[in-house]
């Protein structure tokens, strides 16, 4: 991929109190890439995710979106990012009040002038692109299965075709089965969208399924990124110990010393 980056990340630093979460975080993410961020728990792969759509603001370094330097933008230039980017949360983060199709057409009511009628007509055409039947839109959030959440979160995240897709966990606590269909269908979905991908997983294979680039956190910066093709071949220890799940290794011997 050539051209600028969607997605330009400079020694972007971040502090909660005394935890130091963020000590540099260098990346760049170009247009129509999807880049998945894997790591340790607690090692600030979502952190990272806030930032970029502006929940969280870093304390330094540069992050800039299409070119511009979002990182001390003011309140309203924020939503001018946010208003062209999805996310999905981990814990798809559904109003538990509202019914699938209002879920789903949310923003959009917010954004743009549509009847309900046409945001319900909205919501039904994304519900069919992540696998589900126009029955699902008028149900409510406690009557999903966990599988369901994850789709209907992914269909509120694609529902006005943002050009950024932020996905934080989007296959947390679901089966195989389950977890390789919500897989195929963010790739699919961002193809068809044509969004720019920054996705947050402990999901390796699925990792391995939607990324285009691999980029692993530790200690507050990215300490490896490359192609899927060369995962297997990183040459650090540090990577491999992670992407195999070995227990023994320079992170384990790290957490003892603590």
């Amino acid at each position: 991929m050539t051209g600028d980056p969607k997605i330009s990340i400079s020694n972007l630093t971040k502090r909660f109190g005394d935890k130091q979460v963020l000590k540099g975080i260098d990346l760049d993410v170009q247009q129509g890439e999807t880049v998945v961020l894997i790591g340790p728990s607690a090692c600030g792969k979502t952190v990272l995710l806030k930032c970029i759509i502006g929940l969280v603001q870093p304390d330094g370094g540069t992050l800039r979106i299409d070119g511009e330097d979002t990182a001390n933008f003011s309140s309203g230039e924020r939503e001018r990012i946010k208003a062209d980017t999805g996310m999905l949360f981990q814990q798809s983060a559904l109003f538990d009040s509202m019914t699938v199709w209002e879920n789903i057409g949310f923003r959009l009511g917010q954004t743009k002038d549509m009847s309900r009628k046409d945001l319900r007509g909205v919501a039904v055409e994304k519900l069919s692109n992540v696998g589900l039947g126009a029955d699902v839109a008028d149900l409510y959030p406690n009557e999903l299965s966990g599988g369901m959440k994850k789709r209907v979160g992914l269909a509120r995240a694609i529902a006005d075709s943002p050009r950024l897709l932020l996905l934080d966990e989007p296959t947390a606590g679901l089966d195989p089965i389950m977890t390789n269909s919500i897989n195929q269908l963010i790739k699919r979905n961002a193809e068809l969208i044509g969004a720019t991908t920054v996705s947050v997983t402990s999901d390796m294979d699925g990792a391995r399924n939607i990324a285009d680039r691999i980029a692993m956190i530790y200690d507050g910066k990215i300490i490896w990124c490359g192609p899927v093709s060369e995962v297997d071949e990183s040459g650090n220890e540090y990577f491999d110990q992670f992407i195999h799940q070995r227990g023994t290794g320079p992170i384990q011997m790290r957490l003892r010393r603590r």
